[in-house]
């Protein structure tokens, strides 16, 4: 499918008239595009479940992280085990969860220090 979107996304048809096609863009065109992220992110996401399980798999038959580091793309078997435990972590995160948390709403900038009176 994802396949598909990407191919024909650029071959929808856009109406000759200007109000129309600026409609149509903005809501036709994008909304395509919004769809093949969101594919993109779920091909993502099954991808690091993938990895995960034959991770796993390996370290249960017995082998070591640095059996793991070309396939994970690095370099060390540090490397190889701080990867599993990021899938890891990703495959426990509650969905909709943030890498990086927000600050709370009441948070409130950094405000210059009083240096006294200005003005005249």
């Amino acid at each position: 499918m994802l396949e598909h979107a990407q191919t024909w996304a650029g071959e929808l048809k856009q109406p000759h008239d200007s109000l129309v096609y600026v409609v149509y863009v903005v809501y036709v065109v994008g909304e395509a595009a919004v769809l093949r992220a969101k594919l993109w992110q779920y091909l993502r996401e099954q991808a690091d479940a993938g990895q995960l399980k034959a991770i796993e798999d390996g370290r249960a038959a017995g082998l070591r992280c640095d059996h793991f580091t070309v396939a994970l793309c690095v370099t060390s078997k540090q490397g190889a085990y701080q990867k599993a435990r990021r899938l890891k972590a990703e495959e426990l995160r509650d969905l909709g969860e943030r890498h990086t948390p927000e600050p709370p709403a009441n948070t409130r900038t950094a405000q210059p220090p009083n240096n006294g009176p200005s003005g005249p």
